[in-house]
């Protein structure tokens, strides 16, 4: 019996030794070890690769469906500060799905996918893809934005992907000065400057306003003067500053006397207002083209002048 123990007891030992060896000694095989965070691996994309400080966008109001451009401004967290291209405030708290890179990435879109498309107007709207064999050539995309309106895409730089569904872009290597921009300026309204330009429409008066500097006029009210610029509360909801005065019509005043070639604000069929031209006079009203070339007679009621 005590023979065999100890047999027993040195092939065991020697086995031992041998599984040692052959792991580096007799040394315990290294524990693994435990995987990488995704946040810190070396490869993973950030909310600042997404969209980098100085990247153009297109950034959904947070009133309306309209999409408006600017720049990202600063990086918080997961959401993002927006500065505005009309020179309204910086604002925060913007997450990727509200937000479009200008210009739009090479993308493959597909059926209901949510989108930004560009008006005729020049104005961004919410939109969803409805079609993607439309045209003659079936290549082109059909949408139809948030108001039930279905057309075919016929400018690709006029559709973008919305949020993380565009590509990336590459981190900036300098960082743009993003300059401050002015919350408080200083009215001018009784500045002694004669260089001013003299304030037409007072406060809160009821006007149409060109929206950034485009071809379509929207309702609302004067809510400031400054160095000679007005500041629109439209009645959607969203703010404008720096409104020249040509980009401003009186909502109550209908014309009473109308020259060929004078530019007005024209009412369509729809209830909108455009730019348009006057061709001809009538007995109580116009002949107009508009600003895509479409002509039709309007009575006075669906004029209005700008600056005036």
């Amino acid at each position: 019996m005590t023979h065999n123990y100890f047999s027993t007891t040195l092939i065991a030992l020697a086995s031992a030794a041998l599984l040692g060896a052959g792991c580096g000694g007799n040394s315990a095989p290294a524990a693994p070890h435990a995987p990488v965070p995704i946040e810190h691996a070396p490869d993973a994309i950030t909310v600042e690769d997404l969209f980098p400080v100085g990247t153009h966008v297109a950034a959904k109001s947070k009133t309306t469906n309209r999409w408006y451009s600017g720049v990202i401004s600063a990086v918080d967290n997961k959401n993002y500060s927006v500065r505005f291209d009309d020179g309204t405030p910086v604002e925060a708290g913007y997450d990727v799905n509200k937000l479009a890179r200008i210009p739009g990435a090479v993308h493959t879109f597909v059926l209901e996918q949510p989108v930004v498309a560009k008006w005729v107007d020049g104005v961004w709207y919410t939109a969803a893809v409805t079609a993607l064999d439309a045209g003659a050539d079936k290549n082109q995309i059909n949408v139809k934005l948030h108001d039930g309106y279905t057309y075919t895409i016929t400018d690709p730089t006029t559709i973008l992907a919305i949020g993380a569904a565009t590509e990336p872009a590459p981190r900036p290597v300098t960082m743009p000065t993003i300059p401050p921009v002015e919350t408080s300026p200083t009215p001018v309204l009784h500045a002694a400057n004669p260089t001013t330009p003299q304030q037409i429409f007072a406060l809160n008066t009821k006007v149409y306003a060109k929206w950034r500097d485009g071809s379509h006029w929207y309702p609302g009210k004067i809510t400031a003067f400054i160095n000679g610029t007005y500041t629109v509360m439209y009645d959607e909801g969203d703010s404008e500053m720096n409104v020249p005065l040509e980009g401003i019509a009186r909502a109550a005043d209908s014309p009473k006397k109308l020259a060929i070639g004078d530019s007005v604000v024209a009412q369509w069929t729809d209830g909108e207002w455009f730019t348009a031209k006057i061709t001809a006079s009538t007995a109580d009203g116009a002949n107009v083209t508009f600003y895509d070339g479409t002509e039709t007679v309007l009575p006075n009621s669906a004029l209005r002048i700008p600056g005036k």
